[in-house]
Order: structure tokens, then C-alpha cells, then sequence
């Protein structure tokens, strides 16, 4: 019964941190960098700056919360016992795509969003926050990959 209710618990908290990291990504993504394109120079480089370390407060330690809580989710649920399996295959993709995505995110977005803020407005700071834009697709694509494999755990795969 106690395994029943941590199982439970573990999986509640893993999914709501996954919905608050991946919404936050759609956020990003579809609404706060277009509006920050449309920005002159000046006030984009405000804005990103800021930014840039606010997201690493709340993001970064959310997705690791979201790995964290998965693989306690995986030991409670013994799926490491039967790695060989569809779903034990499916688990350790997404765990590892899942460190991807944080690291991918401290390694590659945050430097950048953080170096817009540091850019005098121009072509370069444009480029900066293309290229951003850029990532954060990359990023996104990643994300619905794991949702896929969440999905096909969900139905035992």
C-alpha cells in the first residue's frame, strides 16, 4: 500500500513539474521571443538580460526536478529491474533525452539569452536573438519526443 501511494505521489509531482517546464517552453517559444524580435535594440537587450537569469532560476531547477522525479518514479516503479524491455528501452530514452534537454538548456540557451542582454542593439544582437529562436525550436522538437515516448510508456511500450 505505502509503494502504491509514493508511485502515486512520485508520478503526480513528475508530471505537473513536466507540464509547468514544457508550457513554459511553449511560452518561450511562441510568444515571448516573437514579442522580443519586435523590440528595438535598447529595450531587447533590457529584456533578455533579465530574462535570461529568471529562466535559470525557475527552468533549470524544474527540469531537474522533471529528470529527477522520473527516475525516482522508475526506481519506485522497479522498471530498472527489466531495462530489456519495450518500456524499460522507452524509459531510459527519455530519461536520457531528458538530461539532454536540461543540459542542452544551461549549455546552449541560457549563454545566449544572457549575452543578448549584454549586446549593444544592432545586426549582431538580431542575429543573437534568431539564433535563439532557432534553439528554442530544437529545444521544442526534443520536448514533443519525449511527450511521444511518455505515451508509448503510458500503453507499456
Amino acid at each position: 500500500m505505502h509503494m502504491i501511494v509514493l508511485l502515486i505521489v512520485l508520478q503526480w509531482l513528475h508530471v505537473f513539474t513536466a507540464i509547468f517546464w514544457f508550457g513554459s517552453v511553449l511560452f518561450v517559444d511562441f510568444i515571448l521571443i516573437p514579442t522580443v524580435q519586435t523590440l528595438d535594440g535598447p529595450i531587447r537587450g533590457a529584456v533578455m538580460g533579465p530574462l535570461g537569469n529568471r529562466i535559470e532560476k525557475f527552468l533549470t531547477p524544474l527540469g531537474m526536478a522533471v529528470v529527477t522525479l522520473g527516475f525516482l518514479r522508475g526506481l519506485a516503479g522497479n522498471v530498472f529491474g527489466n531495462l530489456s524491455s519495450a518500456y524499460g528501452i522507452t524509459f531510459i530514452a527519455s530519461l536520457v533525452l531528458g538530461i539532454v534537454i536540461v543540459v542542452y538548456g544551461l549549455r546552449l540557451l541560457r549563454p545566449l539569452a544572457q549575452a543578448i542582454g549584454r549586446t549593444p542593439p544592432g545586426p549582431e544582437q538580431d542575429a543573437m536573438v534568431a539564433r535563439l529562436k532557432v534553439l528554442t525550436i530544437a529545444e521544442l522538437f526534443m520536448f514533443l519526443l519525449i511527450v511521444t515516448f511518455m505515451i508509448l510508456m503510458r500503453f507499456g511500450y
